[in-house]
């Protein structure tokens, strides 16, 4: 039997925080999470004050240790799902179009820039749960509130499912010991489960628009066999103001948005196309579709990646002859989205 508190009785959870800086109750209800582990770090600032010097050790007070202004990090990873994974993809573009039925069209646009002290932008309370050996029934919960995303990924190859790891950050040291004996935690199972997960064999389309010079239209379309995609949006978060009283920064700011995108398939002429892409310094659109473009069906997933390729292709060999293409993300203009992720989340939202 295992011991109570082993790895395999903790397990994760989040709740969307209305209001910044105030944290969700310990009776809350939140959202349990399919993922491995959320191990935070630099909880406190660490200053070594020049002590006796010479051959002795430091000192007990040469070392500090402070919790103000603190922004810890940790990293969330594991199976994209139309019920959880929203609130990570909202959490990094911090933009969202809702549409009638459609749970959201978030947009990568880089002119979103919320004001979080004002509660704009979207950020999370996190939950690591453990077990009380004392007292089975009680949580003793570690918090960590007003969560943003820094980081983004999405990934999906042949035999696997499309996967999301956001790397968080929150503000100020948390808290340990929360009951949160009394809090509601949503788990689907079953059939919603198997619905909620995006296959790489239950990809609907993958679509590689090669655009014209500049980017204004479409020269020519292709389906790849593709083996592997992968895409991470990047932006900075840094400290913003100072609160007075709560002893931590006032807020975040977004700087440096930017973000990768590497697709791998065989070699063959879309492939070739893709190299003639390359040397012509013209963007390309990719799409990977779980259903309609338009999601307008409940658990459709539609991912669009614009960028431009920004090194030579590369050809490995695994079995068939394939090729690699990377690029960075761009958008034609100030005004327009560089990319979007659209998922239809009617399974357990109402719009």
């Amino acid at each position: 039997m295992d011991d109570i508190n082993s790895p395999k009785q903790k397990f994760f959870a989040f709740a969307e925080q209305p209001i910044f800086g105030t944290v969700i109750a310990n009776n809350g209800t939140f959202k349990r999470a399919a993922i491995e582990s959320l191990e935070v770090t630099g909880r406190a600032r660490t200053y070594e004050i020049p002590g006796v010097g010479g051959s002795d050790y430091a000192q007990d007070n040469d070392v500090i240790l402070l919790t103000s202004g603190s922004m810890p990090t940790f990293t969330t990873s594991g199976p994209f799902t139309i019920y959880n994974s929203p609130s990570m993809v909202y959490a990094h573009f911090q933009y969202v179009d809702e549409k009638d039925g459609t749970f959201m069209y978030s947009t990568a646009s880089g002119s979103i820039r919320p004001d979080f002290s004002a509660d704009e932008g979207h950020f999370l309370t996190w939950l690591k749960v453990f077990p009380d050996a004392a007292n089975a029934g009680q949580h003793l919960s570690h918090k960590y509130p007003d969560c943003i995303a820094g980081t983004m990924k999405l990934s999906c190859e042949r035999d696997g499912m499309l996967m999301i790891e956001n790397n968080w950050v929150t503000r100020g040291a948390g808290t340990t010991n929360n009951d949160t004996s009394g809090a509601t935690f949503v788990a689907l199972e079953g059939d919603t489960h198997k619905l909620g997960i995006k296959d790489f064999f239950q990809l609907t389309a993958v679509e590689i628009d090669f655009m014209k010079a500049n980017g204004t239209g479409i020269a020519s379309s292709a389906t790849p066999e593709l083996q592997k995609f992968e895409c991470e949006f990047t932006q900075d978060i840094i400290k913003s103001g100072v609160n007075l009283d709560g002893h931590t920064f006032k807020s975040y700011g977004i700087v440096n948005r930017d973000g990768t995108f590497t697709l791998q398939m065989l070699k063959d002429a879309t492939a070739e196309t893709a190299i003639a892409q390359y040397v012509a310094g013209d963007p390309v659109d990719i799409h990977l579709r779980w259903g309609t473009p338009e999601v307008n069906v409940i658990g459709h997933v539609a991912v669009r990646v614009r960028g431009k390729l920004t090194a030579d292709p590369t050809f490995p060999e695994e079995g068939d002859i394939g090729c690699i293409i990377t690029g960075r993300l761009t958008k034609a203009s100030s005004a327009a989205e560089s990319s979007y992720i659209r998922i239809n989340n009617g399974l357990t939202e109402s719009w």
